[in-house]
């Protein structure tokens, strides 16, 4: 029997080493993309910009760790008195920067569907005036996922299909007389297919 998602948090990530282990042993029992494993979240996480302000969410069911993310936080400034608040999932706000980065997205989770399920109903749960969820690079399931999630936060989504990585230097692997699809997959080779990218957001009154 499938297990149950008891409780989702999500804090401010303040010790990244307790993250690997913890990610480490969730990746060890899981399927997922290269591009959820810790070699690049990890690498990642050391080199995000300043003002990314990364936050963990985490599932747990009866105590055990089921599901990993990183939310980063970044506010932005439009018209109004007030800024708006954007969390990005395994993203950081800075165009520049995440352009390397956001493909085969999601959140790292044991029986993906329930999980998923989970961990975007407590984020859409937390959006206030005209905060912003941004899910870019998932797929066509996570995206009816993220839809449905949205919906039954009364919340308002925007689907885009979003430009796969323009570039990445593989020349070191290269190099090395290694190829990439013995690195991470032929099915992950950045450009092979475009990804979708989700907003959800609040109502406008």
């Amino acid at each position: 029997m499938p297990e149950t998602v008891t409780d989702v948090s999500l804090d401010a990530l303040e010790s990244i080493a307790w993250l690997e282990t913890s990610w480490k042993e969730l990746e060890a029992r899981v399927t997922h993309s290269f591009f959820l494993s810790w070699l690049w979240i990890g690498t990642w996480l050391r080199h995000i910009p300043d003002g990314a302000r990364p936050h963990v969410l985490v599932a747990r069911s009866s105590g055990k760790i089921v599901g990993l993310a990183i939310i980063c936080r970044r506010r932005a400034w439009s018209l109004g008195p007030h800024a708006r608040t954007r969390w990005l999932l395994n993203e950081t706000g800075d165009t520049r920067f995440d352009r390397l980065f956001i493909e085969y997205n999601g959140i790292l989770a044991e029986q993906s569907d329930a999980i998923m399920s989970a961990g975007l109903n407590a984020l859409t749960s937390r959006l206030h005036r005209s905060d912003q969820l941004v899910l870019s690079g998932i797929d066509p399931d996570l995206e009816a996922t993220a839809s449905r999630a949205a919906g039954r936060a009364g919340l308002v989504t925007e689907v885009k299909q979003a430009d796969a990585a323009l570039w990445v230097d593989f020349a070191p692997v290269r190099q090395r007389g290694g190829e990439l699809s013995r690195h991470i997959g032929p099915q992950y080779a950045p450009g092979r297919e475009p990804c979708h990218a989700v907003v959800c957001r609040t109502r406008p009154p």
